[in-house]
């Protein structure tokens, strides 16, 4: 960031708090393909302003989660966001893995679930070893993992007007 910088006079606003880096790291496994996409996207979806918005990890959750939530899951059933969160607690599953952990039918899982998952791009098919097909979710749905319980909304507001009224 400071090589970027015009002058002196000029203040360099970093875009983004650590903590962001740090719940996009945990959230991604490190992978900075991913990360580096999460902040862009989330930067995108700001609004234009002449005045630096630093991204903090509340702003961060509530954007990516609010994102995945219009683009994806709106689309779903609830038994298809039902497979489909257990896909993303797993990370690579198959066809009967899927079926056990879900209690449906692997007949419903093979030709109904999964091709509706896949079409919507929720789910991409990771490799193929023998018979066996591995799907995964693709990275945009881990932001679901991003969602905050209004208790977390809560206690952040008060912590930020007791830091603003300290000021």
């Amino acid at each position: 960031i400071e090589k970027l910088k015009i002058g002196d006079e000029i203040p360099v606003t970093t875009p983004h708090e650590e903590k962001c880096i740090e719940t996009l790291f945990e959230l991604y496994g490190g992978n900075i393909r991913e990360i580096l996409n999460s902040l862009s996207s989330c930067i995108q979806s700001l609004p234009a302003s002449n005045i630096p918005i630093q991204i903090t990890d509340d702003i961060l959750r509530d954007i990516l989660f609010k994102k995945v939530n219009e683009s994806y899951l709106k689309k779903l059933s609830d038994v298809e966001k039902n497979i489909l969160s257990k896909i993303l607690e797993v990370g690579t599953v198959t066809p009967t893995q899927l079926s056990k952990l879900s209690k449906k039918a692997l007949t419903n899982i093979s030709s109904k679930y999964l091709p509706k998952l896949v079409l919507n791009n929720t789910v991409r098919l990771k490799k193929i070893e023998g018979r066996y097909k591995y799907y995964e979710v693709v990275p945009e749905i881990k932001w679901w993992k991003l969602q905050r319980t209004e208790n977390q909304k809560l206690e952040n507001y008060f912590l930020d007007m007791d830091t603003f009224c300290q000021q």
